[in-house]
């Protein structure tokens, strides 16, 4: 991934409290997923950031490994989401030192959009997903609204650029489009902050 790490490192002490008002929306995606996640499942959560979905989820797999490629993103999610069954890493995303088909699910939330080459990371995830894996990637779906317009100028101010402004069903045809097979897609939360939970496996 290109050098967006500065951005992240300096951002990760102010992440959660920016992301609070999004709280209806992450309680609603942590209950339908947490019905989705296999229990003995040894779940790879790519780009966890300070553990939004991290420790709420966690408990619902047999291991969690939670991973970002920000360090101090991964130092707050650890006071956050730490548990028996979790552990941390840094890692990128497009370049995972995992053995191919050794993780049940990867949960990756709301990256996609901000990721300059994402097709390099569902590739990556694709790689090491076991037969019968699932992705699972929540994703906030806003779209072309006015409110939405304002709210990317305003990460933009805050030195983020967001590189695909997904629509629910934009996020469903580009996955589509890189070789993915949508299983179950449902749109939860509030109006103003709509998230689209996917559960998406690699096409034959």
């Amino acid at each position: 991934m290109r050098n967006e790490k500065g951005f992240w490192q300096r951002f990760s002490t102010f992440y959660a409290d920016f992301m609070e008002k999004s709280a209806p929306t992450y309680a609603a995606a942590c209950e339908w997923f947490r019905q989705r996640i296999p229990a003995g499942a040894n779940v790879l959560e790519l780009a966890c950031g300070t553990g939004q979905f991290t420790a709420p989820l966690a408990g619902c797999a047999a291991h969690w490994e939670a991973t970002d490629f920000s360090s101090a993103m991964l130092r707050r999610a650890k006071k956050f989401a730490a548990g028996a069954n979790v552990s941390f890493s840094i890692a990128d995303a497009t370049r995972l030192s995992l053995a191919p088909h050794s993780v049940d699910m990867v949960f990756m939330a709301n990256a996609l959009h901000i990721m300059p080459e994402p097709e390099k990371a569902l590739e990556e995830i694709r790689r090491v997903l076991k037969p019968g894996g699932m992705l699972a990637c929540p994703t906030f779906v806003r779209g072309n609204s006015k409110a939405n317009r304002m709210h990317l100028i305003k990460i933009r101010m805050l030195g983020l650029k967001v590189y695909n402004n997904f629509s629910a069903e934009g996020l469903t045809g580009f996955l589509s489009s890189h070789g993915w097979k949508i299983r179950e897609s449902e749109v939860v939360g509030p109006d103003a902050q709509p998230m689209l939970c996917v559960l998406a496996e690699p096409e034959a």
